[in-house]
C-alpha cells in the first residue's frame, strides 16, 4: 500500500510517478500479494467458455496457415500486459493534462489580477 509519508514531500509530480508505480505493481501478472495472474486465468476461462468452446487456454493454439504461433494462454497473457501498459500511460497523460490546465489557469488568472 501507498505510504501517505511518500506522498506529503514529493509533489506533485513525483505523487503520480508513486502512484502509477503502485498500480503498474499490482496489475503486474507477476504481483502474488494481488492475485493478478489468477485473475487474469479466470477471465480466460469465461471467455471460452462464453464462446461456447469447452477446453482449456492452453489447448487453444493460434495458427495461421499450418504456421504455429502460440496459445491462447501465451496470447492473452501477453495481452493482458500491453494493455496495462496502454491504460496506465493515458491515465498518466491525462493527470498530467489536468495538472498543466490548472497551472495555466492558475497563471491566466494571476495575469488578468490588477497590480
Amino acid at each position: 500500500m501507498l505510504k501517505s509519508g511518500l506522498l506529503k514531500n514529493s509533489g506533485v509530480g513525483r505523487k503520480v510517478e508513486i502512484e502509477y508505480e503502485y498500480f503498474r505493481k499490482i496489475l503486474s501478472r507477476s504481483c502474488d500479494c494481488a492475485g493478478t495472474q489468477e485473475a487474469v486465468d479466470e477471465v480466460k476461462k469465461e471467455v471460452l467458455k462464453d464462446m461456447g468452446c469447452n477446453c482449456a487456454v492452453t489447448d487453444v493454439r493460434l495458427m495461421v496457415d499450418k504456421r504455429e504461433y502460440g496459445t491462447l494462454n501465451m496470447f492473452s497473457d501477453i495481452f493482458w500486459d500491453k494493455v496495462v501498459e496502454v491504460v496506465l500511460n493515458t491515465l498518466k497523460n491525462e493527470k498530467e493534462m489536468e495538472r498543466i490546465r490548472q497551472s495555466l489557469k492558475f497563471l491566466i488568472k494571476k495575469n488578468r489580477s490588477p497590480p
